[in-house]
């Protein structure tokens, strides 16, 4: 393709962008999807004993978990994280990934909306942790789950 119809074809999808973002048409996904598997793992995580410890900051809660097979947190554990307290890079590996930070609002309707310290939900903006504390808290339903798990089921026995 020349350039002169390259950069006129540039021209015409911009101007056909801006137009759809004009008048709303543009549908923008503004919270992440949760997948079968991230349901699985959330309930497994939830139904795990480990002892969660919270505290609310205006409308957010905060919770924190523990990482692997640890059952529980320590308070000098969540402060060396929040604070930041590391001198050299082995400490922040032994200290930076001790306590996952769960951030919730106080909004039971907005726990999608949730945020997790943990590497997973960096990545893909949903984990265990923030679905495994929304069943926990009755903010989502296990039910959902199986019958997302009989909609796939269902769907793999159709292919």
């Amino acid at each position: 393709m020349p350039l002169s119809r390259f950069l006129q074809q540039c021209i015409l999808s911009v101007e056909k962008w801006s137009k759809q973002y004009s008048h709303n048409d543009k549908v923008f996904i503004d919270s992440p999807t949760i997948k079968l598997q991230h349901w699985t793992a959330g309930y497994h995580w939830a139904k795990t004993n480990k002892e969660i410890s919270s505290t609310a900051i205006g409308e957010i809660v905060e919770y924190y978990c523990p990482v692997g097979d640890e059952s529980k947190v320590s308070e000098e554990q969540i402060k060396n994280v929040k604070e930041l307290r590391w001198n050299t890079f082995d400490q922040f590996k032994k200290r930076a990934s001790s306590v996952w930070i769960v951030s919730l609002p106080t909004v039971n309707e907005k726990w999608k909306e949730g945020k997790c310290t943990c590497p997973y939900f960096l990545k893909k903006y949903m984990c265990k942790h923030v679905i495994g504390l929304a069943i926990r808290l009755k903010l989502a339903k296990p039910q959902q789950l199986q019958k997302m798990y009989r909609l796939a089921k269902s769907a793999e026995e159709e292919d």
